[in-house]
This record gives structure tokens, C-alpha cells and sequence, in this order.
């Protein structure tokens, strides 16, 4: 538990609630006696924009008329209101947005960047040979090599280690991107860094970066257990998970000197045969892990499944803020106009029809906070993503479409829920009580 955070919220709720305790208060304590014990004289009666626009005006039926005057009659609570239920729309949305973001990532990386149903790892490097055994096994569709290996970059002052992935120009299993989201293949020399570690780096296309490779067991030509040269990075692909660096097999030859072979290998297999693949790949004696595209996906998506709890949780509470504000604002709305209320019902309103009447006006004022809410809530999605984002994992800002429509959704259930908790006060009105004059 963070203490300070703790601290800082407790603080924080106190301080707003102290102040607009204290801004009420003394609005109240400056009225004087004799001043408040006078009858309270009608609002003089304003005309408003929509009633300029005569043939829309017209339209509306006795009942709306009188529930567009009430709104723009107290713009401030008004106002207050919109504000109170667009932050329970952007708190809906960033609930949700993690959701949606993480989701977006891990089925981009597991189901657009890779292709493969299986990464063999071998114990040591081996040739060709072992990828044409692979291939022989029945189920399996296509082999790719692949050879990954520990780097480290290097510009200027900063470092980080990192993993160099060599493969096949040609390849089918691994699809890289550009910023712009559009495919970006293999070039035949230098090297392709991921966009996060280029952003921390401060690298561009056709700069020139260090690369220092850890040989370990490689039997390659040079003594020396690291190869240190000068790479030109020939393109920057966006990752939303890692910071791997791509060379073509060629550029990866070039480097170090050596080439035609393989630290592990990418397999597609037959559908419906990939356990039976898988247990045949792990006898082999050179094979040293074998790891599903699939089940790396589902063990990540176990992991997450405290996202669904979180989210949740804060839907509750969201809802918990916006039928409070609905609720309160309806409250104080019916005392203020308890004469108006008793005077339609001595007209001939029944109670349904006054429940309707505000029950409508809150869902107007819901309807006018609906495009604000999404708005600062998407604004405020992008300055979470910010924060949350590193080197390592990149939050796209990415909201789903359903995601908008829970948000608004829930806040209409909770109008709907304060409306009916409200109109039990409406049960309760006495018509000759209210109209009584106090003079």
C-alpha cells in the first residue's frame, strides 16, 4: 500500500468537499433574517434560444417546453450537472480503456504480428539438417529458421540489452509494421529496432548505433566470444509488447561473419495435429523448448484476469458517483420547485406524468453530457496510455466502439435508477400543504 497515495486521496476528498460545503454555507449566512423569512418571488421568466427558432418550437408538446426552461433556467446547476455526469462517462471509459488496449496488443501481437503455431529453441546452434528433419515430421507444414541471439545497443552514452532476431527476407511467420501501420519488410543490411527503444533512444531511420553481440556457444569464425561493429538502422517497426531487434539472414551473415544456421525454428503445422507435433518435437535430442503460440496467449490472458475484477469494480463505483450526482441534483430540484409541482398537479398531472416530467429532464441533461464525456474521457485515455507506457510495453490508445456505448449506457441505467428512487419524494407531495402561503 502506498501510503502517500493514500494520503493524497483522503486529502484531495476533503479539500472539494470542504470547499463547496463552506461556498454554500456562505451563500446562506449572508442572507438576512428578515429577507429570508419573506416568500421567495417568482424567477422572472426568460425567453431562451430555442424559443427563437419558432418551427422547432412549436413542435414540442406543453410538457417539454417546460423541462427545456427549467434546464437553461439554472445554467449553473446545469452546468454543474453535465460537468458531474461526463466525468462519470470518462471515469466509465478508462475503466474500460485498459481493457480494451491490453486486449488490442496481445491479439495483434499473438494473432497479426505471428504466425507461427510453434517456436523451437535449440540447445546449441545447428545447421540446415535439423530444419529438413522437422519438416519431415508428418503434421508439419512449413519450417522457417530463426536465430535469436543476446545484443546489446549502443548510442552514444545510453546502452540496453535486448534480443537480435535473424530470419528469413521471405519469411511468413513474423509481419512487421511501420509507424503507419502499414507492412514493412526485411531489408537485405542493417537492422530493424523496435519504435519504444528508438523513441528512448532517440534513434532514426539511417542513423548509425552500436551492436554488441554475446556469442556464448556459436562456432563462428572470430576468437572472441563478442562481435562489436557499427549497424545502420535501416527501419523502425512499432511492437506493443518487447523491444526486439529484426535482421534479414543476410545482414545477420554479415554481421557476424557467418551464416546457414539456426538457434531455433518457426513451425506451422496441419490443423488439429499440433499436440502430436509438439510430442514428437520434444524427443528430439537437439530440441531444448517448445512453446505454443497459443498457449503463451491463454497463460497471458490467465494472468490478466484480474483486468475483468478491476474493471468491474470501477464500473460499481462509477455508478455508485453518477446516480449519487443524478439523485442529489433531482432532490434539490423537486424542493426548489415544490409550488411549481403541486400547481400542475391541482391542473390535472398525475403522478406518472410528473415522475415523467423529470425523469425527461434528466435524460436531456444525460443526452447534453454524453459528446463532453466522451471527448475528455478519450483525452484522458490518451494521458493514462502516456503514463503507463515504457520501454518494454507500449499502451495504444485504442477504445473500442461497445466501449463508448457501455459508458453511455450505464449512465442512462443510472438516471433510470435515480429517477425511480427519486418519484417516491413525488408520492409524498401534499398539494394544500405546498400551496399554503406563509404571509
Amino acid at each position: 500500500i502506498y501510503w502517500k497515495v493514500v494520503f493524497a486521496s483522503v486529502f484531495i476528498s476533503f479539500a472539494f468537499s470542504f470547499i463547496a460545503s463552506f461556498n454554500s454555507v456562505r451563500r446562506i449566512a449572508g442572507i438576512q433574517p428578515a429577507q429570508a423569512m419573506r416568500v421567495e418571488a417568482p424567477e422572472i421568466g426568460k425567453t431562451i434560444f430555442l424559443e427563437k427558432i419558432k418551427p422547432l418550437w412549436n413542435a414540442f408538446s406543453f410538457s417539454y417546453k417546460m423541462i427545456f426552461k427549467n434546464i437553461f433556467r439554472n445554467r449553473q446547476r446545469t452546468f454543474l450537472n453535465i460537468f458531474g455526469i461526463s466525468a462519470t462517462i470518462m471515469f466509465f471509459m478508462i475503466s474500460m480503456f485498459f481493457a480494451d488496449s491490453i486486449d488490442f496488443a496481445f491479439n495483434s501481437q499473438f494473432f497479426e504480428f505471428q504466425k507461427q503455431d510453434y517456436s523451437v529453441m535449440f540447445s546449441k546452434p545447428t545447421g540446415r539438417t535439423e530444419l529438413y528433419s522437422i519438416q519431415s515430421i508428418s503434421g508439419v507444414e512449413r519450417v522457417e529458421p530463426v536465430v535469436q541471439l543476446g545484443v546489446e545497443i549502443i548510442k552514444g552514452w545510453q546502452k540496453r540489452e535486448t534480443v537480435l532476431i535473424g530470419l528469413q527476407r521471405s519469411n511468413k511467420f513474423t509481419r512487421l509494421i511501420d509507424d503507419k501501420l502499414a507492412p514493412l519488410e526485411l531489408p537485405d543490411e542493417g537492422i530493424v529496432i523496435a519504435h519504444m527503444l528508438a523513441k528512448s533512444f532517440g534513434i532514426k531511420k539511417g542513423d548509425m548505433i552500436t551492436l554488441k553481440a554475446f556469442i556464448g556457444n556459436f562456432k563462428l569464425k572470430e576468437a572472441s566470444r563478442e562481435i562489436v561493429k557499427q549497424v545502420r538502422v535501416s527501419a523502425i517497426t512499432k511492437q506493443y509488447a518487447g523491444i526486439n531487434c529484426f535482421m534479414s539472414e543476410k545482414a545477420l551473415g554479415d554481421f557476424l561473419g557467418e551464416g546457414n544456421f539456426a538457434t531455433g525454428a518457426y513451425i506451422k503445422t496441419e490443423k488439429g495435429r499440433g499436440t502430436e507435433v509438439k510430442k514428437k518435437l520434444l524427443e528430439y535430442s537437439g530440441v531444448d523448448e517448445v512453446q505454443g503460440r497459443l498457449d503463451i496467449y491463454n497463460a497471458f490472458m490467465d494472468q490478466l484476469k484480474f483486468m475483468k475484477i478491476f474493471v468491474g469494480v470501477m464500473i460499481i463505483f462509477g455508478g455508485v458517483m453518477g446516480f449519487a450526482i443524478i439523485f442529489n441534483s433531482t432532490l434539490i430540484s423537486i424542493m426548489e420547485r415544490m409550488r411549481e409541482l403541486a400547481s400542475l398537479k391541482v391542473l390535472g398531472y398525475t403522478q406518472y406524468e410528473l415522475k415523467r416530467l423529470l425523469f425527461m429532464e434528466n435524460l436531456i441533461i444525460c443526452a447534453f453530457s454524453c459528446a463532453p464525456g466522451a471527448a475528455v474521457g478519450y483525452l484522458m485515455c490518451e494521458f493514462v496510455g502516456y503514463l503507463f507506457s515504457n520501454d518494454m510495453f507500449a499502451l495504444e490508445i485504442v477504445i473500442y466502439r461497445k466501449t463508448y456505448f457501455i459508458a453511455f449506457a450505464l449512465v442512462f441505467l443510472c438516471t433510470i435508477i435515480a429517477g425511480l428512487a427519486t418519484g417516491r419524494s413525488l408520492n409524498n407531495l401534499d398539494m394544500v400543504e405546498v400551496l399554503k402561503s406563509r404571509e
